[in-house]
């Protein structure tokens, strides 16, 4: 029986849901990054004349940095859509409405959204999807084993 377990670790489902929760509360942040716009930025000036010495264009680093984020903001956004996107139906929506709308709604006003009957349904059925959403995270990085918690547990 040991060697079974073994080979099939237990999940922890709770730590694992809480990982699901802490990625998905990063989405509207990341759609705010990922949907500012570029127009404050300027184009970099050359005179055509040689220079000595070399220089950093202040304006060309900032549009760096400022694409390398918005390029990171919307990686991380197609990750979590699309492992929304292998959600079951009511999973998915359970969750963009906890997590992707533009405004942060109640727990009341998602249970009056998807037709659920009370809010302690809401929340049953939304601990199981964000479970499905770790599950669905690719490399199964929001899955936490039953050992890995006992090892932090003893390490902290």
């Amino acid at each position: 029986m040991d060697d079974l377990m073994a080979l099939f670790p237990e999940i922890d489902e709770k730590a694992s849901c809480d990982k699901a929760r802490q990625k998905l509360k990063e989405y509207r942040h990341y759609a705010r990054l990922a949907g500012r716009p570029l127009t404050d930025l300027k184009s970099p000036s050359m005179d055509g004349m040689p220079k000595a010495q070399s220089f950093q264009n202040g304006t060309e680093a900032a549009l760096v940095a400022r694409l390398d984020k918005v390029l990171d903001a919307e990686a991380h956004l197609g990750v979590i859509d699309n492992a929304l996107a292998l959600c079951k139906f009511q999973s998915k929506w359970l969750l963009y409405f906890c997590y992707c709308t533009p405004e942060e709604l109640e727990m009341w006003q998602v249970a009056e959204r998807m037709g659920l009957g009370s809010v302690g349904t809401a929340k049953r059925q939304k601990t199981a999807a964000l479970f499905e959403f770790a599950e669905s995270y690719p490399n199964h990085e929001l899955i936490v084993l039953r050992n890995e918690t006992s090892k932090q547990l003893i390490s902290d």
